[in-house]
C-alpha cells in the first residue's frame, strides 16, 4: 500500500462517516501534495502531519458527513502552520467536540490523546463541546494500557448526544464538559485544549 497522504487511496469516495486513528506526528514533506485539493485549510508543516489526517478525513464526508479522527494532544494548541489550519476548520464551523482522553490508553504510546468530533451539519452553530475525560481511567497492570470502564464510555456518550439532541438534558458540568463559542475560541488563539 502507497502513503495515503500523498497519493489518496479513496480518491472520489464521499461518506456518511469517517473513523481514524492515524500515525501520531508523523514527519511529512509538504511539497509532493502542494496542490492537492484536500488540504485547502492550509499546509502542515514537515515535521507533524496531524491536521492532514483531519482534512484528509473531511475531504472525504459528504454534505452531512461527521468524523471522528484520534491525535496527540498536540494537535490542539501547536503554533504556526497547525494553528492557522485549526483557525480555518473553526471558522467554517466544522469542529463539534474535542474530547481529552486519560493517558497511557493507547498500546503504542503513553501520550495523552483527544478525539476531533467533525461535523459537516452542526446543530449547535458557531459552538464545540469541550469534554476533559482525561480522568475517566481504570488503571491497569503496569503492562497494560489502561481503560475507559463501561461507566466513563457510558457517561461520555450520553452526554455527546445530549448535547446533540436540541433538547434540555445537556448541561455543562465543571471539570467535564462545556460548551464553548467559536468567538471565545478566538479570544483564546484557537487553541482547542479543554484543561486550557
Amino acid at each position: 500500500a502507497s502513503d495515503t497522504l500523498e497519493t489518496d487511496g479513496f480518491n472520489g469516495l464521499k461518506v456518511d462517516y469517517v473513523i481514524m486513528h492515524p500515525p501520531f506526528n508523523i514527519r511529512f514533506d509538504p511539497s509532493r501534495v502542494e496542490f492537492d485539493p484536500r488540504f485547502n485549510f492550509g499546509m502542515a508543516p514537515k515535521g507533524n502531519a496531524n491536521l492532514l489526517w483531519i482534512q484528509h478525513a473531511i475531504f472525504h464526508l459528504n454534505d452531512t458527513g461527521k468524523a471522528a479522527v484520534l491525535l496527540s494532544n498536540s494537535s490542539l494548541s501547536s503554533g504556526g502552520k497547525e494553528k492557522e489550519i485549526r483557525r480555518n476548520l473553526l471558522e467554517e464551523d466544522l469542529v463539534e467536540s474535542i474530547i481529552i482522553l486519560p493517558s497511557q490508553l493507547m498500546a503504542n504510546t503513553s501520550i495523552p490523546v483527544s478525539v476531533w468530533i467533525l461535523n459537516k451539519n452542526k446543530v449547535h452553530k458557531d459552538q464545540v463541546l469541550f469534554i476533559d475525560a482525561s480522568k475517566e481511567v481504570r488503571v491497569t497492570n503496569s503492562r497494560l494500557p489502561n481503560q475507559l470502564s463501561e461507566e466513563s464510555i457510558n457517561r461520555l456518550s450520553t452526554t455527546f448526544l445530549n448535547y446533540q439532541s436540541l433538547d434540555t438534558s445537556y448541561q455543562n458540568e465543571i471539570d467535564f464538559c462545556k460548551s464553548i463559542s467559536v468567538e471565545e475560541i478566538r479570544e483564546n488563539d484557537y487553541h482547542l485544549n479543554p484543561l486550557r
